[in-house]
């Protein structure tokens, strides 16, 4: 299951693959904070708004990624904070794996390019309700890949 937490909307997609996004950019699994629009720009996430640990969170729009996508993958622990605020890692759209390096730290294979698999219901609810963001995440096709972290 996948929950997008950024953007104009909060919702939830069925996953059976990974999540994350990649390209090649300096930030690739890099610590994020994970936002939402609020009325007075971005609002950071409670950890316990994130803390299913089999489900995949995605917060878009987030200022500290290249690509303003903030990750966090089913299983992947909370990094600590002092504020005991959502964080995940900064992630982009990829092709394949090569998109996905090297990572923030000049690693290879530390980030692998994967494809969701979207909840039908919520890609023709966001599609009718925002065709633009539909458009600008998924293009045409509704499936977009993402650079993540393998899953044990």
């Amino acid at each position: 299951m996948i929950r997008f937490v950024g953007t104009a909307f909060l919702c939830s997609l069925m996953a059976a693959g990974g999540l994350v996004g990649c390209s090649s950019t300096k930030d690739l699994g890099a610590t994020c904070k994970m936002t939402r629009p609020g009325d007075n720009g971005p609002e950071d996430i409670s950890e316990d708004k994130v803390a299913d640990p089999a489900v995949d969170y995605i917060a878009l729009g987030s200022a500290e990624c290249d690509d303003l996508v903030c990750i966090r993958t089913a299983g992947s622990a909370n990094p600590e904070n002092e504020l005991g605020m959502a964080r995940g890692y900064c992630t982009a759209p990829c092709i394949d794996d090569l998109d996905c390096q090297p990572d923030f730290e000049g690693n290879e294979k530390t980030l692998k390019c994967t494809q969701l698999l979207l909840d039908q219901s919520f890609l023709d609810a966001l599609e009718q309700e925002d065709p633009q963001t539909y458009e600008q995440i998924f293009g045409s096709g509704a499936s977009a890949k993402y650079c993540i972290k393998p899953r044990s």
